[in-house]
């Protein structure tokens, strides 16, 4: 009977105190740009006017990520020089998702062959040759993204703008990550 007095103290004291943890700590930014991805996807009207969206990532410090994901217009290049190739240009992940492609680079991860067969897939490849031949190269200032503000701690927090400004060139949206 004293075990039962005991916890029915003790159990209200341990959902107080496990009611402040964070509901995800997680800074795995693979992790926050699939949540991105997944919310551009189901709520952003931006999702429908292209199939292969580029995604960039920024931390503004150590509470705060931005991913923006944009329409791309520029395709990834292979650079050719005689008989060597550079890939370095490539994007090094992505993910697929509702028929649509988001590529992004990782200083950290290296080019496969893989990356390749999927940017071939959706005709998303180019290649320059030097001294010979280099791609058309068009940016669309007109054209918008959405920027998702993640808090690292917390990736539930987050808050988007919809913008044809780049990111870091105009006020960060204010999160309470605390």
């Amino acid at each position: 009977m004293a075990i039962n007095k005991l916890f029915a103290l003790g159990a209200p004291l341990i959902i107080i105190f496990n009611w402040h943890a964070p509901v995800v700590q997680n800074d795995n930014v693979d992790n926050i740009i699939e949540v991105a991805i997944r919310d551009f996807v189901k709520s952003s009207p931006l999702s429908k006017r292209d199939s292969v969206f580029s995604v960039g990532v920024k931390e503004f410090d150590d509470e705060i990520v931005g991913v923006s994901i944009y329409g791309s217009t520029i395709k990834p290049n292979i650079m050719r020089n005689g008989n060597e190739i550079d890939v370095s240009r490539l994007p090094t992940k992505y993910v697929e998702m509702n028929g649509k492609l988001f590529y992004w680079d990782d200083k950290e991860t290296h080019v496969t062959p893989e990356m390749i067969s999927v940017l071939k897939k959706y005709n998303f490849i180019d290649t320059s040759i030097l001294n010979v031949y280099i791609p058309p190269y068009h940016i669309d200032d007109a054209k918008k993204a959405e920027d998702y503000y993640f808090c690292k701690r917390n990736i539930k927090k987050f808050k988007k703008v919809r913008t044809n400004m780049a990111m870091g060139h105009y006020p960060i949206p204010r999160l309470n990550c605390r």
